[in-house]
């Protein structure tokens, strides 16, 4: 019963060891999968665009920052609780959003939760 430690394993029917393989025609630059996005149409979540600055077509960068908005509903909460008013600076939800081009790290535009987009690069 004891095997010795010369012999070859069984061969299978079914398995295949080859590794070779032929590539299949590629283009040699990728092409952008995405379409870009004007600055002004900017939303709360990073997107694909070209930035003024450097000329980088790829998504944006996009960090939270407290607006007018978070401060409108730390007041609002304030009035009717008499409490709780640092709440807003704590929810992501109440902030403005920036994007920052990921190349350059130029400072593109803000969207703000009132739904305007303050664009601060342009052409």
């Amino acid at each position: 019963m004891s095997k010795s430690l010369n012999e070859q394993p069984p061969a299978y029917p079914h398995s295949t060891t080859s590794t070779s393989f032929e590539l299949q025609d590629r283009p040699e630059k990728s092409q952008p999968l995405q379409t870009v996005v004007p600055l002004s149409g900017l939303t709360c979540s990073p997107a694909p665009v070209e930035c003024p600055g450097c000329n980088f077509h790829g998504m944006t960068v996009t960090k939270q920052k407290i607006g007018n908005t978070t401060h409108a509903w730390a007041v609002g909460t304030w009035a009717f609780t008499c409490i709780l008013c640092c709440v807003p600076y704590c929810i992501a939800a109440t902030k403005d959003i920036i994007h920052i081009c990921r190349s350059c790290g130029a400072h593109l535009a803000t969207w703000h939760r009132s739904g305007h987009t303050e664009v601060l690069l342009y052409n």
